[in-house]
């Protein structure tokens, strides 16, 4: 594939930090509300920016979490691969979806 004139080719580690998903404890309910947006692959359909999930976690849930902020990019690397997304609010991922988190000087 060619690169845009005036772009130009790095690996993603050199942008940012890489971040897997991960899941809270399922058999405690006590992790799961509505505080927060726990975005699974099928999250990854509505649009190009995510600010909701079909599952939530709780506070509790939240600081068991892998926290990801506005702005960081989302991609599935498990099951469908390809489907992407931008963090429109602070949310978390399950561990299907990897993202992009861009150092300050990237953003």
């Amino acid at each position: 594939m060619k690169v845009p004139e005036g772009w130009r080719e790095v690996r993603l580690g050199t942008v940012g930090s890489i971040v897997t998903g991960t899941t809270p404890p399922t058999a405690d309910a006590e992790n799961y509300g509505p505080a927060y947006p726990f975005v699974s692959p099928a999250d990854l359909s509505n649009g190009k920016y995510v600010s909701s999930a079909i599952k939530g976690l709780s506070d509790t849930g939240w600081t068991k979490s892998r926290q990801l902020p506005v702005g960081a990019v989302l991609f599935t690397c498990i099951g469908l691969i390809g489907k992407t997304g931008i963090a429109a609010v602070p949310l978390a991922t399950n561990q299907q979806i990897n993202s992009l988190v861009c150092d300050s000087r990237h953003v």
